[in-house]
């Protein structure tokens, strides 16, 4: 594709890259060419490169024969290179057209228990250069793209996902907009990789929203102690979440609780209203005392939401200590209650409750009951539907 011309002079500096660079991929370091300069001189020669934007790139070493121009300490008999020495050399060059290596996905040590990274390069050596650092202590998901980073990640959210900057079609900023774009992975700490180094390129990175930036080259126990401490931060940032929706739940609670409260005070009031006008009007109601105690029990009122598809209900505890349990009973249904209605009440509350559904209207009935001690008990009932 050829090299622009104000690029060429920097072609043979470390970790330098050719911006905007038409090419199948953004693969390498950009060490390359910096090591066979350096390798050229050794030998007491040079590489160059001659290139045309649009046409071509021609690169060239040139090394004196012989080892007369050498010194003495350079020089040291080896023997000739073995066939399956250079086969290695031809299985790497192998990669560099192989378009399988840049979707492969590759799953190293996955253990459930451990904490997983999704880590994404486009370079096959660096990638599996930092799996292996990585798979020690962790489940590591090594991909070539952006694109299999993100899909990885959505489908199973990892603890932590360290990807490079510069890849084929979607590059680590791309990969780290998309995270954050999805709940899933909002908070998943994301650490960018990229051999830009400079106070620019950290700042509009972490301005994306990464939560760390790491230039290349870089020391193995420094990128092990950023993993390491950004997983201990995230732990911590979900265990504080935990901590925060268990209070939420808990002043939820006790807000419906206040509320609960404040009407059964509200209703014992009515009641006790009640019972003091009975008490007035004693004499000429006739109101037995034993009428009259079981109007005191009735102020301890107890409630239940019944589903009318199911016919589970859940009640107070105050519900069914009226009916002589000391504890909530498992599985009480609207035909539990039945069943402890006196059999020549039971017609009538079960028509009452049916009519009372079908108009979708408040009802309130008085029957007997049955306790679980066997006692006879009166209750009064009010009934409201709620759709």
């Amino acid at each position: 594709v050829g090299i622009p011309a104000n690029e060429l002079p920097l072609l043979f500096e470390r970790f330098h890259r050719v911006k905007d660079a038409r090419a199948r991929t953004h693969e390498g370091t950009g060490i390359g060419l910096a090591l066979v300069q350096e390798l050229a001189r050794l030998h007491g020669g040079v590489a160059s490169a001659v290139s045309i934007e649009g046409q071509g790139s021609t690169f060239t070493v040139r090394i004196p024969r012989g080892h007369d121009h050498l010194a003495a300490e350079q020089i040291q008999a080896i023997p000739a290179m073995r066939a399956n020495a250079a086969a290695a050399f031809i299985d790497e060059t192998d990669q560099w057209v192989d378009t399988a290596m840049l979707t492969t996905v590759t799953a190293i040590a996955t253990t459930e228990t451990r904490p997983r990274i999704v880590w994404a390069d486009d370079n096959a050596d660096m990638r599996n250069y930092v799996a292996r650092l990585l798979s020690t202590d962790y489940a590591v998901t090594a991909v070539a793209n952006g694109e299999d980073a993100v899909a990885s990640a959505l489908a199973q959210p990892p603890d932590l996902v360290l990807t490079d900057i510069m890849m084929p079609g979607l590059d680590g900023i791309g990969v780290l907009r998309a995270l954050r774009a999805d709940a899933r992975t909002k908070l998943t700490p994301v650490i960018l990789l990229s051999a830009r180094a400079g106070d620019e390129e950290t700042s509009s990175g972490l301005a994306e929203g990464a939560d760390d930036y790491i230039v290349k080259p870089f020391a193995a126990r420094e990128l092990l102690a950023r993993v390491r401490s950004h997983l201990a931060m995230a732990k911590l940032r979900r265990e504080a979440a935990m901590i925060q929706i268990h209070a939420a739940q808990v002043e939820q609670n006790e807000a419906e609780s206040r509320k609960l409260l404040a009407a059964e005070t509200a209703s014992r009031r009515a009641l006790l209203r009640i019972l003091e006008g009975q008490q007035r009007a004693e004499a000429a109601l006739r109101v037995s005392q034993e009428t009259l105690q079981l109007t005191l029990d009735a102020a301890q009122i107890g409630y239940w939401d019944l589903d009318l598809i199911t016919h589970a209900a859940t009640r107070s505890l105050r519900h069914d200590l009226i009916f002589g349990y000391t504890e909530l009973l498992e599985n009480w249904r609207y035909e539990t209650f039945l069943l402890h209605v006196h059999p020549e009440d039971r017609e009538r509350v079960d028509l009452l409750f049916q009519s009372g559904v079908a108009a979708k209207s408040e009802w309130d009935f008085e029957c007997r009951i049955f306790r679980v001690d066997g006692l006879q008990r009166w209750i009064w009932g009010h009934g409201k539907i709620f759709s």
